[in-house]
């Protein structure tokens, strides 16, 4: 049963909580594309261009960002096949070419109910006048219904259906990404479809789904080996990315959000470290791209130091792998450029 959006809420970051840690900008003049956030309107909450306008600009040299779609502007219980067109509209409206917001968009396009996606895709290209740079689909499906995706109830076997294939396909023809947000316990079943669609680039949303938090709980050890195993099939599928981020969700539940006050980057970093460095000794670091997933992630972090905890993370890679690692793998999935100049490019510190 898909959901209306009326009922969808996120938890709502405290302010006042994350202002008891502030940190300076690490590197600021390293160049950065944050490939996947949101901007919304939920019942409990908004997040909308200038809130993301004023996170961006609190130092980082931010160059683009690409729109995840989220199911505004539209009902999500629509479900005739080209109602999410209308989140195009959401995510180019009061968009400047001189902030980089939005520059690219990643739209919604149900890939499970064999519809003609690649007629459905060609509309949304139309509509969003060459900022298209991807479709996403949920795939995320647990046994237990509280750990589902909120928006949509995807099926158990939907990465194993042909139908899901030749949507995917079909939106590799039309040289765009497929996002996808599934969970780990789908690692097996995604790594046999992709390796089925050979001409359709992938990216896996969120480190690739781990999911520690509700029943887990109290079985984080065991999940993690799990999930870094479910990771490790990925490697030889040069068409398969991983966005490295997503690891303040309540669905990962490294209990970020439960401090009495927010973590320094030092700190996150030390904890992501093993998340982000199992992704990356997988499929490289030409195949990884930190997100910064906000406004979700900032329930537990500032943009500030969230992205300072991403170079501190890369700080051990050389110079060109960290530049992958922040800017150029979305660049090159994407379709993104920002005119870099030679002058950008400083190493991290």
């Amino acid at each position: 049963m898909t959901k209306t959006k009326t009922e969808w809420v996120e938890p709502i970051p405290d302010a006042e909580w994350l202002a008891l840690h502030e940190e300076d900008v690490i590197d600021p003049q390293f160049p950065i594309i944050d490939p996947h956030h949101h901007l919304w309107t939920l019942a409990n909450q908004s997040y909308l261009r200038e809130d993301f306008r004023a996170d961006i600009q609190t130092g980082h040299n931010v160059r683009a960002t690409i729109y995840m779609e989220a199911s505004m502007g539209y009902d999500p219980a629509d479900r005739s096949p080209l109602a999410s067109m209308s989140e195009i509209d959401f995510a180019l409206e009061g968009r400047s070419n001189s902030d980089g917001i939005c520059q690219g968009i990643v739209s919604y396009v149900n890939l499970r109910d064999g519809n003609d996606v690649e007629a459905i895709v060609e509309r949304h290209k139309e509509r969003a006048g060459g900022s298209l740079c991807g479709i996403r689909d949920t795939v995320s499906w647990s046994e237990w219904p509280e750990l589902r995706n909120h928006r949509i109830d995807p099926d158990r076997d939907s990465l194993r259906s042909e139908s899901f294939r030749m949507a995917a396909a079909a939106i590799g023809r039309a040289g765009l990404a497929v996002d996808l947000w599934l969970y780990q316990d789908q690692l097996s079943d995604f790594a046999k479809m992709a390796k089925n669609v050979p001409g359709t680039n992938f990216v896996l949303d969120h480190c690739g789904g781990p999911l520690m938090g509700g029943p887990y709980a109290n079985h984080k050890s065991e999940r993690f080996v799990s999930w870094q195993e479910g990771i490790a099939e990925l490697g030889e599928l040069d068409n398969v990315y991983i966005k490295l981020g997503g690891l303040g969700m309540r669905t990962v539940d490294l209990g970020l959000h439960r401090r009495d006050r927010p973590a320094s980057s030092q700190e996150l970093a030390e904890i992501w470290r093993p998340f982000v460095a199992s992704c990356v000794d997988a499929v490289g670091p030409a195949r990884c791209m930190f997100e910064s997933n906000f406004p979700v992630d900032k329930e537990v972090a500032s943009y500030c130091t969230l992205m300072n905890a991403f170079k501190r993370i890369a700080a051990p890679y050389s110079v060109d792998e960290r530049h992958e690692l922040l800017h150029g793998t979305a660049a090159a999935v994407y379709g993104v450029s920002t005119q870099l100049s030679s002058e950008s490019s400083e190493p991290l510190t």
